[in-house]
């Protein structure tokens, strides 16, 4: 049997809810104070005509209810989230920028030597 998933409407400190399709009914189920972080939550439904366990996903689209406070610290972690975003991804363009010059320094050193050896054996060969 596939489990259904719902995309939660909204989340607040307390609480997260979707709509059914059902019943066409806004299910409220309890938040661990948890909303920040984008999951997928597995409750059982509230609904009369679904039963069962069902997954409840928070994401980018679930609206966030907070007060002032709580809204400045989800903010904070959204800011927090996409900075260590961009420092990896600074990483890794540096870590590719640094391999790209020792993979130049090496090949101009072969070069280099290339030409040192066959200047060296015209020299002998003379």
């Amino acid at each position: 049997m596939v489990k259904r998933k719902y995309l939660a409407k909204w989340i607040d400190e307390r609480q997260f809810a979707y709509r059914c399709p059902y019943c066409k009914k806004t299910h409220k189920h309890g938040n661990d104070t948890n909303y920040k972080k984008n999951r997928v939550e597995n409750r059982n439904s509230h609904c009369e005509i679904v039963k069962g366990n069902i997954d409840i996903v928070i994401n980018s689209k679930t609206h966030r209810r907070l007060d002032p406070k709580a809204m400045k610290l989800y903010y904070d972690y959204l800011f927090k989230c996409k900075i260590k975003e961009f420092y990896k991804e600074q990483q890794v363009a540096l870590n590719k920028t640094i391999k790209d010059i020792e993979n130049k320094a090496i090949d101009n050193m072969y070069t280099h030597f290339e030409k040192l050896i066959k200047d060296n054996l015209k020299e002998i060969n003379t």
